[in-house]
């Protein structure tokens, strides 16, 4: 198995190495001017690879993925260690009110399943109701999960109704941490 995918790898690159190298060819090395504007482009995307814009030493994108990612327990560390980056305390208290609000409803129904199944004749169909509720919710919170995620890494903004407004008054609450 590991041949097969060193030899798909090998394949890859011997496809894209002459477009590589007629990217290359473009370059003229003996100009000193083309020489040093390359050089000052790599010296940039260099630093701003190195370059950590958050109290974690982490890239914004990173950490607010990785706040997105670990859900509220996840948001509530990034929430109250981060001090420099408002990007990555929004996803995390977004990450928190999200979280939260899916962990009472999950809470929630499982109360009104229980007392629901005392009900002699109407607790089977009720139970039922609130199981499908049940099933309704963790599909959504798994879909906003992925969104939140995805939206996170790639350092876009998601606007929720309900959870960026809460997510934005917590964030007034505690303006540093």
């Amino acid at each position: 198995m590991a041949g097969l995918f060193l030899f798909w790898r090998l394949e890859v690159v011997k496809r894209s190495l002459p477009s590589l190298l007629l990217n290359m060819s473009d370059i003229d090395l003996s100009k000193p001017n083309e020489t040093k504007d390359l050089e000052k482009e790599m010296d940039q995307a260099q630093e701003v690879v190195a370059a950590p814009d958050t109290s974690f030493g982490l890239s914004t994108n990173v950490a607010s993925g990785l706040a997105a990612l670990l859900g509220l327990l996840g948001g509530i560390v990034f929430f109250f260690v981060e001090k420099k980056n408002q990007t990555v305390r929004k996803w995390a208290a977004q990450s928190i009110v999200f979280w939260g609000g899916v962990s009472l409803s999950s809470i929630l129904i499982s109360i009104c399943r229980s007392i629901s199944g005392m009900i002699p004749v109407l607790g089977s169909f009720f139970g039922l109701l609130f199981s499908l509720i049940y099933v309704v919710v963790v599909v959504c919170a798994c879909a906003y999960w992925v969104m939140s995620i995805i939206n996170a890494f790639t350092g876009k903004t998601l606007t929720v109704p309900v959870v960026t407004p809460l997510a934005e008054s917590l964030l007034k609450k505690f303006p540093g941490a």
